[in-house]
Order: C-alpha cells, then structure tokens, then sequence
C-alpha cells in the first residue's frame, strides 16, 4: 500500500510540473501582442516595438534605432590625466634592525623608475652581507620593494624589503 502512494504521489507531482511547464509555453506562444525590446539608441535610453503576430522574429541587437536624426553624438572622452609619479631624486629609508645586523637604503628615482639602490648600513653578520648586491639587482628588475626571497639570508632578504620600501614611501613610489 505505501508504495502505491509513493508512486502516485510522484507521479502527481510529474504530472503537475509537466502541465505547469505546458501552460507556459502555451502563454508564450499564443500572445497576440508581444514587447521586444528593441536596440538601445545612442541616448542609452532602451525603447519597446510591438509585434502583431507571435511568428514575428525579434529584431537583432545590431538593428538600428528608428529615430537616428534626433540622436545626438556621443561626446568625447576627456583625456586620462598623467600619472603623478615621484619627482626624480634620492630618497633615503629608514634603519631596519633584524636579528643579523641593520639596514638602510637610499634609492635613487630618475623618470618615474627606481635606477639605483644605495646601501647606507649594510650591515650583517656570518657573511650575509653577500647578499645585498643580489638583493639590489632584485629590487631594479622588480622595481619595487617585492623581491624574491634568497635561500640562506631570508631575514636579510626581508630587512631589505622593508628599507627598500620605506625609502619608496619616502618617494611616494607606487610603482
């Protein structure tokens, strides 16, 4: 007995979606008089046309609008405003202390990219020290303060981020 409610219970439901689903295309096909929205003018305003049979294709988006002489032209866009960068110069970071020494830079700026970095303490023990001239070829090839991080001298490698950036800020580098 539960199975046979179970059945008709889904076959119910089918069949009450199936003639929901059959109601709407009936609504939409036997419509006598349908809106289509028709291409947006040049004023960006969208207009509405009346078909008088449902057969009737819906005008393409390409179509043109029907009142073309009143519309008027689009105008110009106004010209992008050039990027404020920092003004040419050397502009000095502040100290950055870390576990192994401390570091502070200068990084020079000529026409809006970073052309030098100038170590003014390059300080770090057990020969880390190595490190900065790899670090400033990093920073010329990024042109920012995000670099790559050198295997063996990571705490080097970030104390330079951070004084590198601080003189960047100091510029009001974006770059």
């Amino acid at each position: 007995m539960r199975a046979r409610a179970a059945f008709l219970a889904g076959a119910g439901s089918a069949a009450l979606l199936a003639i929901g689903w059959n109601a709407s295309l009936s609504l939409a096909t036997t419509n006598t008089t349908n809106s289509v929205p028709a291409a947006a003018g040049t004023s960006g305003v969208a207009t509405t046309k009346s078909s008088s049979a449902a057969s009737t294709p819906a005008p393409s988006a390409s179509a043109a609008p029907s009142d073309s002489a009143s519309a008027a032209p689009a105008p110009a866009p106004a010209p992008a405003p050039a990027p404020a960068g920092p003004a040419d110069g050397t502009y000095q970071g502040q100290a950055i202390d870390y576990q192994f020494g401390t570091v502070q830079v200068s990084v020079v700026i000529a026409g809006g990219q970073i052309t030098d970095v100038q170590n003014n303490i390059a300080q770090a023990t057990r020969g880390r020290d190595q490190a900065f001239p790899l670090l400033l070829n990093e920073v010329l090839q990024a042109q920012s303060a995000h670099i790559s991080n050198l295997s063996g001298a990571t705490y080097t490698t970030r104390a330079y981020e951070q004084a590198v950036q601080s003189a960047l800020d100091a510029a009001g580098f974006t770059g």
